[in-house]
């Protein structure tokens, strides 16, 4: 979950830059990786700004 004053969220490393172009593991395909992401919105909130 994002929040904005949270120092660390998230992957620290998702994949290794060799990992993504060796050709054997399919992720390059003439020279473009397509990153997809599904987001889901759980909730929301209204910041007021005075």
């Amino acid at each position: 979950m994002f929040c904005p004053t949270a120092k660390n969220w998230g992957f620290s490393q998702f994949m290794s830059l060799d990992t993504l172009k060796d050709p054997k593991q399919g992720y390059l395909v003439h020279d473009n990786c397509i990153i997809e992401a599904e987001v889901k919105l759980l909730g929301s909130v209204t910041w007021n700004k005075s």
